[in-house]
């Protein structure tokens, strides 16, 4: 496992800038040391094979053959010679990187072997570096070698370089530290894929044996108010005392029950092992494991509570006048929210909401464009674009703080805050977009359209 606050990958580059020694030793020797050092893997791979029989090409066929070198690039093997002759002739700086995994971690991220290294780097290098460079995919070109000589990891030598030769700059750390997210994140998602299914399976498997352990066990020294609701989260509010019962419950039942304790062990070892693979450490790892035990405390509490009172959710409750919704108060502001949300949802591309989570990550505002397309906020930002502003740096700053695991978790956690933000300044409207009434009027249909609830 990687150390507390490690991340799964280390990421190291160089630049060397055109017309300094060191970018011109990276054609003379550079190259040649990677491709050819004691501990590179020269084998061919199947991949490499296939690429050349349909290519048909002689060099790519021996640069690809055990005692060459260990050269590939996104198409093929490369010959030492070949290699030699695009970093001369292309000009500009040169990236020299080192993008290295721990042996222990190797396997179960699917690194183990040059197959392994070779399906990462070809899946997702030119992306990073174009990003990382300022320039197009089309002009990015890299060649790599997976080296073995190291006993404590295994690692990829990278020489990347822009084709136009274009590039000729140091590397600014936040686009290194972005490359080095976005390269951990892509080689952690099937094992965290997989910690995650591991995870969920052992909540549920401990919620179902809870719930199994029966009224008479589970009600024993449990209090439960006359009346009212019987939710775990009800009672911690307003009746602590009983919600401390149920959880002495729920603790005597695993205590009696082994199987009971391996599925909340289980469940400790998943959440454990997803936060050293995300690389969490110090406050950020105590909130994510604090929040992960207390998402299960209350699936198994409440479990409990069905179990000691089954029929209290399932009583008919009192029929009643109906009463008109209110138009203020915490549940309109829900109501209106969940709404806007909708809309959000509706109206955000892929590509959007990519862009929503990397400017989550990298501690900047949403940008606008990211929800242009919903009519909500267009609305908002034709009577006050400061006020959209604003709202967006919010949002941005209130999805940052909640620890999120993946991209697509923060983008939506960035559309949920942008979505309540959104909804209580409209509830407010100052006097730059005019009254509350009119633009509640003017949102709501498009609201109503898109996600088909009543204005």
């Amino acid at each position: 496992m990687p150390a507390r606050g490690g991340s799964a990958l280390v990421v190291n580059h160089r630049v060397a800038l055109s017309g300094t020694g060191a970018r011109s030793a990276v054609a003379s020797h550079r190259v040649g040391y990677i491709a050819t050092r004691p501990g590179c893997d020269r084998a061919a791979t199947e991949a490499d094979l296939a690429r050349a029989r349909e290519r048909e090409a002689v060099v790519g066929y021996v640069g690809c053959r055990p005692g060459s070198t260990a050269l590939f690039d996104a198409d093929g093997a490369v010959s030492l010679a070949e290699a030699r002759r695009r970093l001369a002739g292309c000009g500009g700086a040169v990236v020299c990187s080192v993008i290295a995994v721990r042996r222990e971690d190797c396997d179960r991220l699917g690194l183990g072997d040059k197959e392994g290294w070779q399906a990462f780097a070809r899946a997702n290098l030119t992306r990073e570096y174009a990003r990382m460079m300022g320039i197009p995919e089309s002009r990015v070109g890299w060649v790599a070698s997976f080296h073995l000589n190291s006993e404590a990891n295994k690692h990829l030598h990278v020489l990347a370089y822009d084709r136009d030769g274009g590039f000729d700059r140091l590397l600014a750390r936040a686009d290194m530290e972005r490359a080095r997210r976005a390269l951990t994140e892509a080689a952690i998602a099937p094992e965290l894929e997989r910690l995650g299914v591991e995870r969920e399976a052992a909540r549920e498997r401990a919620v179902e044996l809870v719930r199994s352990a029966g009224a008479a066990a589970l009600g024993e020294g449990v209090a439960l108010p006359e009346g009212g609701r019987i939710s775990y989260g009800h009672l911690r509010r307003y009746h602590p005392e009983a919600a401390r019962q149920v959880e002495g419950a729920v603790a005597r039942a695993a205590g009696h029950s082994p199987e009971l304790r391996r599925a909340l062990a289980d469940h400790e070892r998943a959440c454990r092992e997803i936060a050293d693979l995300r690389g969490l450490a110090g406050a950020e790892r105590e909130a994510y494991l604090a929040r992960e035990g207390a998402d299960l405390r209350s699936r198994a509490c409440n479990a409990a509570l069905r179990a000691v009172e089954p029929d209290r959710t399932a009583r008919p409750a009192p029929c009643a006048a109906p009463r008109q919704a209110a138009c203020c108060g915490p549940a309109t502001g829900r109501r209106r929210a969940r709404s806007v949300e909708r809309e959000l949802s509706a109206c955000t591309t892929a590509g959007q909401m990519a862009s929503v989570s990397a400017a989550v990550r990298d501690g900047r505002p949403i940008p606008s464009r990211a929800v242009s397309g919903c009519p909500t906020l267009a609305a908002v930002g034709r009577g006050s674009s400061e006020l959209l502003a604003s709202l967006l740096v919010q949002a941005s700053a209130e999805a940052a703080g909640g620890g999120r695991e993946l991209s697509d978790e923060v983008g939506r956690a960035a559309l949920r805050a942008l979505s309540r933000l959104v909804a209580s300044a409209l509830s407010r409207a100052p006097s730059g977009l005019g009254s509350a009434a009119r633009v509640a009027a003017a949102v709501a249909r498009p609201v109503a359209t898109i996600a088909g609830i009543p204005t």
